[in-house]
């Protein structure tokens, strides 16, 4: 029963629109809120197993999402921001710049070898 008011307070005071729970063997279960009422989404809740969890996400009004994530040491629930996830997005990004970089500068420097190596064989002709 903590795992269900865990998950009620966590969706209390948002404007949700739609909730979707993936479950580990790839079942979904969706919760429109539009169609149902707020008796319906208690017994939905009520029949969450969060053992079997692997990602509830929170479509708001308005579009935007959130997703909530089961701590199970502690039984609660919490929401986990989109300003996270695309601050996470946006590091992945700056790694494979910097990834992507390192490569020109070594391409660049074989090539500068090969130039002082083709120089070093001009002077010794000479």
């Amino acid at each position: 029963m903590a795992s269900y008011e865990s998950l009620k307070s966590a969706l209390s005071g948002l404007d949700v629109e739609e909730i979707e729970v993936v479950y580990s063997n790839g079942e979904t279960s969706i919760f429109n809120y539009g169609d149902e009422g707020p008796e319906t989404l208690d017994n939905w809740l009520k029949g969450i197993d969060l053992s079997e969890v692997e990602e509830i996400e929170v479509e708001l009004n308005g579009g935007a999402k959130v997703e909530l994530q089961w701590d199970e040491e502690e039984g609660t629930a919490y929401i986990v921001s989109d300003d996270e996830d695309e601050e996470d997005e946006e590091d992945e990004e700056d790694e494979d710049e910097e990834v992507d970089g390192g490569d020109e500068d070594e391409e660049d420097g074989d090539e500068e070898d090969e130039e002082d190596e083709d120089e070093e064989e001009d002077e010794d002709e000479n």
